[in-house]
């Protein structure tokens, strides 16, 4: 494996092999304990880009969808759900709380066989779950 220092933009990281040896040896919560080297980098790499508020959240419809089951994707509760959400309705939602929305159309939910798309959500710095609960709330609103 190269030596190469890592950086996104003007934040310098640790170098690759640096940063898989921390990841072998630690034990923290935030880390996930892996051994193979390829991994430990994606955890690394995960973990930084994280920490920067680059990783975007994926929205899929299904999360919002007043006919599908928890067990079937919907994470919002009941009166919280729409029935069939579009994408549009879900990145307009996004909007009104105050991030950037991606709309991919041609992308399916692996639960389901049909594509309807998925919103991406960038600089969110709220949990998921509470993006996803935001997001439910507003949805209703937009439906009335």
């Amino acid at each position: 494996m190269t030596d190469f220092p890592i950086s996104i933009g003007e934040t310098p990281f640790l170098p690759l092999e640096t940063a898989c040896k921390r990841v072998e040896s630690t034990s923290h919560d935030h880390f996930h304990s892996a051994v193979e080297p390829g991994r430990a980098v994606v955890t690394v790499l995960f973990s930084a880009l994280s920490w920067l508020g680059m990783v975007e959240n994926v929205l899929w419809p299904a999360y919002f969808d007043a006919d599908l089951t928890r067990s079937a994707g919907r994470r919002v509760a009941t009166d919280l759900a729409v029935t069939e959400p579009a994408v549009d309705e879900i990145a307009t939602a996004v909007q009104q709380i105050g991030y950037d929305a991606v709309i991919e159309r041609d992308k399916t939910y692996p639960r389901a066989f049909d594509p309807r798309g998925r919103v991406l959500v960038t600089g969110a710095e709220d949990t998921k779950n509470d993006l996803v609960q935001a997001v439910g709330a507003y949805l209703g609103v937009l439906r009335e």
